[in-house]
């Protein structure tokens, strides 16, 4: 299961894939200063239009001069390929994963109630499709909702009602506003909570986030409540934790 915290990540079994990536931007740096360096040799104006004009200078310089800029294109090619081919990949792996929800069940947490409890259940939406939503209506035991998605709306998240095993609640970037927030009501046992970049207000954040004594981690990044009420909410019990 993915992390749960709805930003932009490189899963860890891909992060090698990143030392390519990295490389190619070094040879692509090196590329261009070995361009410029024989657009200077050939004219000074040259070196001036490759530098200052991007795009149509070093074009230009090629249609021109192609054997004296053969070497920089070939690097500059060979750059290209080290960067779109991990980031191709990544993409491509990444819409297989979110081309359904991925429900996974573990063991409940050391420090969870044991009087209803027995395996957790957690379920990732994000990137999934509209028609997997219904698993949230079907099935009120998650423990952990990962619903990042920017289609999410008020209707939506309806769905959420009667989850009182909840204790994760991911609704970054998605289209929620303050009315949504009443679903919140039917969660006791909510410990973290993340509604970042969404139209939550300070009205909403009064009214149905801050009472919740059971919340201790929440992610208001985007946001329009006011970061001094936020860190307030922070200070009123130990051991909380705030992304503002």
């Amino acid at each position: 299961m993915q992390p749960m915290n709805g930003a932009m990540f490189v899963p860890l079994d891909d992060w090698p894939l990143l030392i390519p990536m990295a490389l190619g931007v070094l040879v692509a740096v090196v590329a261009s200063i070995r361009l410029l360096i024989q657009a200077f040799r050939v004219h000074v104006g040259w070196g001036l239009a490759v530098f200052f004009i991007p795009l149509l200078g070093p074009f230009a310089f090629l249609a021109a001069h192609f054997r004296k800029a053969l070497w920089p294109l070939v690097l500059f090619l060979f750059a290209c390929l080290l960067i779109a081919a991990p980031a191709g990949y990544m993409a491509l792996k990444g819409k297989e994963i979110a081309r359904d929800a991925v429900v996974q069940t573990v063991p409940a947490r050391d420090n969870a109630s044991t009087s209803d409890d027995g395996p957790e259940q957690r379920i990732a939406l994000t990137g999934a499709k509209r028609e997997d939503y219904a698993q949230l209506k079907a099935n009120k035991n998650f423990a952990v909702v990962q619903w990042s998605n920017a289609d999410v709306t008020d209707a939506d998240t309806e769905l959420l009602h009667g989850m009182g095993k909840l204790r994760e609640l991911d609704l970054n970037g998605t289209a929620i506003t303050d009315d949504a927030l009443h679903v919140l009501e039917d969660m006791p046992k909510l410990e973290i909570l993340r509604v970042a970049r969404t139209a939550i207000t300070e009205a909403g954040f009064k009214e149905h986030i801050e009472p919740i004594e059971t919340l201790m981690e929440l992610d208001v990044r985007g946001t329009k409540v006011p970061a001094k009420l936020a860190r307030e909410w922070k200070a009123a019990k130990p051991g909380r934790k705030l992304l503002i």
